[in-house]
């Protein structure tokens, strides 16, 4: 019973940050869908691909190591002091990166003023990262209630600040979504990291944290991060590629809709099964127990996720001029899909927590690498066939191919067979 109890206490606030993301998500669309026509909503979409590049690319080894080496014992002006020392040089390549991606908008024609977007993507990338730090040492401190409070403001300020601007202004530019969108960043961040501020008065540990440097971590993660990112933000790109203006506001906003389920699936699987599964590595469990603590984890994960998109399926034309404006009647063919190509995108972590835990962290390059050539190629040979209903059709079978060639990588890397 005290087992049954700890888990219900922990469950308890991660599906509640799922109900908090679905209601203001379903709220968001709804207004978002009034005031925001699909042309708009495509470039807007296209152009939050890249706000997520700090966080899932170059900074994203640093947000890893906070999630094997943060404790409830853990300083954080220590933590912090070493934190901002190992992000200098992922900071120069984030810049780099951003400005390729903004060149890129700009050459397509999507963006103008690319050196003030550019600035606005630094800032929103560095925020998010800062929001992530702090949410993934609440986390591993096993804090799941002030978790719960850090992702209902995150998912209400992401939600309705956009289509607030856009309300209060002078209609549906992409400045105003633009500035809507860094409110949001800004004020979930510092509520993130105020909900860390009894951790500031924690006194230093002797042995320190740059007793594990994060510099191996930043780079192998860089890698992995980049591949995971491109493979992720694919179909949203190839999509605009073969569809026509409107029909990518049509998917964009499919995509909103169709990630809450998967996202609710893999939010809840990783932040319950990292601190088990690195607390387990640090008591030196065999692979057999590491093992079972990934598996099962994606084998849930996937059929939630899966799950709640044909539930998700079933409903969503029913609320077209209810939670959504039948000017996108049409997005709602495109759910299924949607979601395939999010679906495609969850497994890698916790394979990758399994490789770290192996210590085996190098590892999770090659899988990464695998993982994405292998949905660019699928993604590649649907836009060369030319035909959108070929598309759909793949991407909602997208993620059953790439979970099957990441479950049998790691598996090999991990050296599962060996003690």
């Amino acid at each position: 019973m005290p087992a049954l109890s700890k888990r219900c206490e922990h469950l308890l606030p991660l599906a509640g940050v799922q109900v908090v993301g679905l209601v203001c998500g379903l709220i968001g669309v709804r207004w978002s869908s009034t005031v925001v026509p699909p042309e708009a909503m495509g470039v807007f979409g296209l152009l939050l691909t890249a706000q997520l590049i700090a966080s899932t690319v170059t900074h994203h080894g640093l947000i890893k190591h906070v999630q094997q080496h943060w404790t409830r014992h853990t300083s954080a002006r220590q933590y912090g002091r070493f934190l901002l020392t190992a992000a200098r040089q992922p900071f120069g390549w984030l810049a780099a990166a951003l400005a390729l991606v903004t060149a890129y908008f700009t050459w397509t024609g999507e963006l103008t003023q690319p050196v003030a977007w550019w600035a606005w993507l630094l800032a929103a990338n560095l925020l998010s990262v800062v929001a992530a730090t702090a949410q993934a040492a609440l986390q591993a401190e096993e804090r799941y209630w002030a978790g719960l409070a850090v992702a209902t403001v995150g998912s209400a300020s992401r939600s309705f600040l956009p289509p607030l601007l856009v309300t209060v202004g002078a209609g549906a530019t992409l400045p105003l979504l633009g500035t809507g969108f860094l409110l949001h960043a800004a004020v979930f961040a510092l509520v993130a990291v105020a909900f860390l501020r009894s951790a500031w008065h924690r006194p230093a540990a002797s042995a320190g944290v740059a007793a594990s440097p994060a510099a191996p971590l930043v780079h192998t993660f860089m890698q992995v991060g980049l591949y995971g990112w491109v493979a992720a933000i694919a179909p949203r790109w190839f999509a605009a590629r073969l569809l026509d203006e409107a029909t990518t506001g049509y998917f964009m906003l499919a995509i909103n809709l169709a990630m809450i389920a998967p996202a609710a699936a893999s939010m809840i699987t990783q932040s319950y099964s990292f601190p088990v599964l690195f607390d387990a590595s640090r008591r030196g469990a065999g692979p057999a127990e590491l093992a079972r603590l990934t598996h099962r984890p994606v084998l849930v994960m996937l059929a939630a996720a899966q799950v709640g998109l044909l539930v998700l399926d079933w409903v969503a034309p029913r609320l077209v001029g209810i939670l959504i404006d039948h000017q996108y009647a049409p997005a709602m063919a495109w759910i299924l899909a949607a979601g395939g190509s999010i679906i495609a995108t969850l497994s890698t972590p916790l394979f990758c927590n399994l490789l770290v835990a192996r210590g085996q962290a190098q590892a999770c390059v090659g899988l990464s690498v695998a993982s994405a050539a292998l949905r660019l190629l699928l993604l590649g040979a649907l836009v060369a066939w030319g035909d959108s209903e070929i598309f759909r059709l793949g991407l909602c079978l997208l993620p059953w191919p790439t979970v099957a060639l990441e479950w049998w990588l790691a598996h090999r890397w991990a050296k599962l067979d060996t003690p």
